[in-house]
């Protein structure tokens, strides 16, 4: 049986905080307010249990990837180690590479990944769930142009997601792993089908 949620006042701040960090971005396609991605991974992993620590971390998740000065020891000072850790566990980190940036983040994530905290997975399985809700809803609601606004491909994306999902079947034994593979299973399909429309008209005769 899952613990009963209790909002305290530290999960209080880091509402507040994470509202104010991420006041001038928004979700890519969609436009919605950035803070709804937050507010949403903050939702699932306390449905599925977790304690103030790991809310708290969720709803930050982003700030130190995505905020310009506020990093690691901002976090530790307004919320402890314990969030800060689980925070970096889950923050794809710049890279030297100049070849390709983005696989080199991404690759690093998967990496790092293996050796984290079950709180870190936790996070991570819940950001991503939602991420792939995020996709699914948007694909319905804007059809192709949402899925064209991102800056890595389907293949990419699906590549990513899928190696996020190998790592937690492997190493994180939690319901929420099978709720990633589903949805995964489900956008997957989705994103393929749209990429194989794409190439399709872009290779008939004009």
């Amino acid at each position: 049986m899952a613990k009963k949620f209790i909002f305290t006042p530290k999960i209080a701040l880091a509402i507040d905080t994470a509202a104010r960090l991420h006041d001038k971005h928004v979700r890519r396609g969609s436009g919605l307010p950035y803070i709804v991605h937050p507010y949403a991974v903050a939702f699932i992993v306390a449905s599925h249990g977790a304690d103030e620590d790991t809310i708290i971390a969720s709803l930050l998740h982003d700030c130190i990837e995505d905020v310009e000065d506020f990093n690691y020891p901002d976090v530790e000072h307004l919320f402890g180690r314990r969030v800060a850790d689980i925070v970096h566990g889950v923050t794809e980190e710049a890279t030297q590479s100049t070849t390709d940036p983005w696989l080199a983040r991404k690759e690093s994530y998967i990496a790092r990944l293996r050796t984290e905290s079950p709180e870190a997975k936790l996070v991570c399985a819940a950001d991503k769930l939602n991420n792939l809700e995020s996709i699914r809803q948007g694909a319905e609601n804007y059809g192709a142009p949402f899925l064209e606004s991102f800056n890595a491909s389907a293949e990419r994306q699906i590549w990513f997601f899928e190696s996020v999902l190998y790592v937690l079947e492997e190493t994180f034994k939690h319901p929420i792993v099978g709720e990633y593979r589903k949805a995964f299973d489900e956008v997957s399909t989705i994103m393929r089908h749209h990429a194989r429309k794409s190439a399709a008209s872009k290779t008939k005769p004009s």
